[in-house]
């Protein structure tokens, strides 16, 4: 049930989000966590080595249960703006994405990222 803002049920009674503390806590329940990340690689990283990141990226899902869908894939278009690879992840909560970024199989991702990316920018938010 979703209540109308300013009434005295929706006030964020509930809400362990400090930055989230508004009327979007009580819709939380409602919504997924969208987790987005781009990765330009450094020059030099040859197709073995992006081989075997996404093969360890496609290891993740069946051993991390906080994951709901997880899809990545390389940039096609390949203009001067473009990143090179991008992953999409949908998680029930921002603490099932911290649970996550902890697991150890992501950590050892984290570290190949960090050998062969030059930039990685990441954008989490809010989806029905």
């Amino acid at each position: 049930m979703l209540l109308a803002a300013g009434s005295e049920q929706q006030k964020d009674r509930n809400c362990k989000i400090p930055i989230l503390q508004s009327k979007i806590c009580n819709q939380l329940e409602f919504m997924m966590l969208r987790h987005v990340v781009f990765f330009k690689f450094k020059e030099g990283v040859g197709e073995e080595q992006i081989a075997d990141l996404e093969s360890s990226l496609g290891a993740l899902p069946p051993v991390i249960p906080e994951i709901l869908s997880y899809e990545f894939g390389r940039d096609t278009v390949r203009s001067e703006r473009s990143y090179d690879l991008a992953l999409v992840a949908t998680f029930r909560n921002l603490e099932s994405l911290h649970r996550y970024q902890q697991h150890p199989d992501h950590q050892m991702v984290l570290k190949k990222v960090n050998d062969l990316c030059g930039s990685v920018v990441v954008v989490d938010f809010l989806a029905d």
